[in-house]
């Protein structure tokens, strides 16, 4: 396996699986801040992740029904709470949020499904977009404009090359050719080192009663959609790198949708699941790792 430096990069990265309750904003912040009480400086985070728009829950069905609880970037409870988490515990934070963007010139409104990459400072270094929609972001949201990368530095100063996505954008452009992987693709080409991915996916829905297990789900997130980032028996040069993958889904329902939990890490080439939660259960996933 080759390595773009020969310094090995240690991640300890805090995956919450979170049950937010619809449209209380300060009830699931005070919840996070619970399951966050008891860690402090002496556990050496390196990043913390939360699930995709983590502190106002997701089925919204318009944009009149979203609008309340959108932020602009940089402002609002969900960035004062995860900014001040990152100082905190001298962290890098990552959450899912919805997205108030107004451009200054024509003053236009836009709305996105994004994510906040905070620094250990507390500032905010990348606001990503969901690029690719699931059919509940329609009501609401715009596409992001593409995939983006950041390069982060774990506790002893060594870079790590991030991907950073939103559950839907780790599958095809919706859903129409199922043999297209965009992200793994992307991640592949720009020799990423990690791949954080926020979701709120599903378990099942009413209209696909079959319910799910962990084990598909995982197996389905790594082995499948993320197949070229992977080196196999049939293909031992798909990707030279030692990489990492983390997701924070999140548990709970939320009217007729139920969600899949199933938050996990896993270190990649040689593959190695590092723990996942279940699919019901509210807490968090500590990965510390090597690559």
């Amino acid at each position: 396996m080759q390595t773009d430096n020969n310094s090995s990069k240690n991640l300890k990265v805090l995956c919450l699986q979170t049950n937010p309750k619809f449209k209380d904003v300060e009830y699931n912040i005070a919840q996070a801040e619970k399951i966050l009480s008891k860690y402090s400086l002496q556990d050496a985070l390196d990043v913390i992740m939360f699930p995709e728009t983590a502190f106002t829950g997701y089925c919204f069905v318009s944009k009149d029904d979203i609008r309340p609880y959108l932020d602009q970037a940089g402002i609002g409870k969900t960035f004062e709470f995860c900014s001040n988490l990152a100082k905190r515990l001298n962290c890098y934070v990552i959450a899912g949020y919805p997205e108030l963007y107004i451009d200054p010139q024509t003053k236009t409104e836009f709305m996105y499904n994004s994510a906040y990459v905070i620094d250990r400072q507390g500032n905010l270094i990348l606001n990503y977009r969901k690029h690719l929609l699931y059919d509940q972001d329609y009501f609401w949201a715009a596409e992001g404009p593409g995939f983006q990368t950041i390069t982060l530095k774990n506790n002893q100063g060594i870079e790590f090359k991030a991907a950073v996505a939103i559950c839907m954008d780790i599958e095809p452009f919706e859903m129409k050719d199922l043999n297209e992987f965009k992200l793994a693709e992307f991640c592949k080409k720009e020799r990423i080192d990690v791949v954080f991915l926020m979701c709120a996916w599903p378990d099942r829905e009413a209209t696909h009663p079959e319910k799910r297990t962990t084990e598909e789900m995982l197996h389905y997130w790594v082995n499948h959609r993320l197949q070229h980032l992977l080196n196999d028996e049939e293909n031992n040069n798909k990707y030279d790198k030692k990489w990492a993958f983390f997701c924070a889904n999140r548990t709970g329902s939320e009217g007729e949708t139920i969600f899949g939990g199933s938050t996990c890490a896993f270190t990649c080439n040689p593959l190695k699941r590092i723990g996942n939660l279940n699919m019901e259960e509210e807490g968090e996933l500590l990965a510390d790792i090597t690559l």
